[in-house]
């Protein structure tokens, strides 16, 4: 963890190209496998059964801002019909990959009925982040005041318990208006739109509408997992492109950027009792320097953030100052989660630091709650790295730049080029940035 007056890493990262971006998210679809969604899913319902939903899940997952996603994307499916072999075919928070690899498992519970309440009854975990939904892709609904009933008691569970966001997708209406509702696939069962309906939130499910004989609504599933996609779960801007710098080379960037830095401070932490001050707060750059080397040194442990939080007693001592907070996972417990929004709380109201919260993946699960909490209820920025191995610490650096570039590097430039501060070198034009005492430093 960084407690920062100013910090400033040179370079230059573009960190994205498309219109929108996705933050970190996952997907758990529910699938209806009963007859009549054989029926409409499939091409060939006995020698390709579930194609046409296979092949829309596969398209959902290449869309490019999944597919390019920088963020974590998670992804897990749960089928079901009136059997009791309901099961996970894409086990949850999987990585796209493995989702992809286990697309070829859909349609292999029994054919029967479609009660929802048994595939909402599979689930049992709550979402990893706040940008997360549930699909349910049903092609009539259960049709049975009964398990109506249950799928209404199982809804609500997963909803208040667990904390999912519902959205029903329904391909099926023989029987729906098609000027009421613009998408839903079809079968040839009529829909059961009062249970769709409730779990749906009480909104009315997306409908997708086929003319075709017999109705097959999985036709229309690829124009309603875009604009899921498009409108409800990418819809993040992407920050301002930084303006290009040149980086030291050879490796020297840390060392030439501490150089024309003010102050600088570290705190290393784990869920040991010797968390440290590796550069101590409000340390010259040749001190700061000199504490690099002192990173690594707690004891590796857990990640209790509260421990490195409780170490952070100094005022910032200027107004443009930040405590950037670099967690590769977080406490993952509600005790220590509360003790992390007490010294969140003290740190921000009683000392005045603007906390910044990244989080630089690795094997474990992320604890999005609390990162998000110490984030002042923004969801951090998760950086993704999809080796075997996640190293997302690999991709910090293009982040700093952004940190230096975007928000702590935005004074205006002055009319004159003024005497450089703290370096030898000439300034380049390039982002500015002002202390309290007036002084321009280059950020070059």
């Amino acid at each position: 963890m960084l407690a920062l007056d100013f910090l400033f890493f040179a370079g230059f990262v573009v960190l994205a190209k498309s219109q929108n971006i996705c933050p970190p998210t996952e997907v758990l679809f529910l699938l209806d496998e009963s007859e009549n969604a054989r029926q409409a899913a499939s091409t060939d319902p006995n020698r390709r059964p579930f194609d046409l939903l296979q092949n829309s899940l596969r398209n959902f997952l290449r869309h490019p801002l999944i597919a390019n996603s920088p963020n974590d994307f998670r992804v897990g499916a749960i089928s079901y019909s009136s059997g009791n072999d309901q099961r996970q075919v894409i086990p949850p928070r999987s990585s796209i990959r493995q989702a992809l690899g286990r697309l070829n498992t859909i349609g292999r519970v029994s054919h029967a009925g479609s009660w929802t309440h048994r595939g909402l009854e599979e689930i049992d975990l709550q979402p990893m982040y706040p940008n997360s939904i549930l699909i349910v892709i049903s092609s009539q609904g259960s049709g049975n005041q009964q398990r109506r009933n249950l799928s209404q008691q199982q809804i609500n569970r997963v909803t208040t318990q667990l904390g999912w966001k519902p959205y029903v997708i329904v391909p099926q209406g023989v029987q729906c208006d098609r000027m009421m509702y613009d998408i839903i696939p079809q079968g040839t069962n009529p829909i059961d739109m009062a249970e769709l309906t409730l779990v749906n939130g009480g909104r009315p499910p997306a409908v997708l509408y086929d003319r075709s004989l017999p109705p097959q609504g999985y036709r229309q599933l690829d124009r309603a997992l875009n604009r899921v996609v498009e409108q409800m779960l990418c819809t993040m801007p992407p920050p301002p492109p930084p303006s290009p710098v040149h980086p030291p080379v050879n490796g020297y960037w840390l060392k030439a950027v501490l150089e024309i830095c003010g102050m600088v401070g570290a705190l290393s932490y784990s869920s040991g009792n010797d968390q440290t001050q590796v550069i101590p707060v409000g340390s010259n750059p040749t001190q700061a320097i000199a504490g690099l080397n002192n990173i690594g040194r707690v004891s590796h442990a857990g990640s209790w953030t509260y421990r490195g939080l409780e170490r952070i007693t100094a005022r910032p001592r200027y107004a443009n100052s930040m405590l950037i907070v670099i967690s590769s996972q977080g406490s993952g417990n509600r005790e220590r989660r509360n003790l992390a929004q007490q010294q969140i709380n003290r740190v921000t109201s009683q000392l005045g630091w603007r906390p910044y919260v990244v989080v630089a993946q690795g094997t474990n699960t992320i604890d999005m709650a609390e990162l998000t909490l110490i984030n002042r209820g923004q969801p951090p920025v998760v950086l993704y790295d999809r080796s075997p191995k996640p190293q997302g610490y690999k991709q910090l650096r293009g982040v700093m730049d952004f940190v230096i570039e975007q928000i702590l590097c935005t004074g205006p430039a002055p009319t004159t080029t003024p005497r450089p501060v703290m370096t030898t070198r000439r300034p380049t034009t390039g982002s500015k940035c002002f202390s309290n005492f007036g002084q321009l430093i280059y950020c070059s």
